[in-house]
């Protein structure tokens, strides 16, 4: 193979490694798994034991991106507790729509 070919394939490489790098492979595995999972994104506000659904997924994906963190829990309706402390206001949601905010750019703390 001549020097101008093996050129080329590095060039291919370094341009599919730069695009992966600029797409974020993050991003790419929640668009994966957002199509996948076939389950409704559900978005549910409580405070002081009062539940409020939030129909509009981009305003619970603004609201879930000025909490501190979202924290898994399989012991209540939703996959995600999201909220600023241990006390007061929480949102709870499921891994969908966790998922969509991501997929629209939204910046999700979760642990």
């Amino acid at each position: 193979m001549g020097k101008l070919a093996i050129l080329n394939i590095a060039l291919f490489i370094a341009v599919i490694a730069l695009f992966i790098n600029l797409a974020g492979p993050k991003d790419i595995t929640a668009k994966v798994v957002f199509s996948l999972d076939q389950s409704e994104p559900k978005c549910i506000f409580e405070l002081q034991d009062k539940q409020t659904i939030i129909d509009d997924m981009s305003v619970c994906c603004f609201e879930l991106q000025k909490q501190l963190a979202c924290t898994h829990d399989n012991t209540i309706n939703g996959d995600f507790i999201c909220s600023t402390s241990s006390y007061g206001a929480q949102y709870k949601v499921n891994a969908k729509a966790i998922n969509y905010c991501t997929t629209q750019g939204y910046r999700i703390k979760t642990k």
